[in-house]
């Protein structure tokens, strides 16, 4: 993310957050979020504080999600 502006990025977990609460059939779906990202070294503590408080996680290596 770091090619990107912060106002960006926060666009993106913004768009990903609409998932968080969504529902299907009437039952709302308690998966978790994530985005991807391809280096965590670039993605500042604000950014992440920020997806935290919208329910976004973020992470480099989607091998690393439980159950992979």
């Amino acid at each position: 993310m770091a090619k990107v502006t912060e106002g960006t990025v926060k666009n993106y977990i913004n768009d990903a957050a609409k998932y968080a609460k969504s529902k299907l059939n009437g039952a709302e779906l308690l998966e978790k979020i994530y985005l991807q990202v391809d280096n965590m070294k670039g993605v500042s503590k604000e950014v992440l504080d920020y997806a935290k408080n919208k329910k976004v996680t973020i992470i480099d290596n989607f091998s690393k999600l439980p159950g992979l």
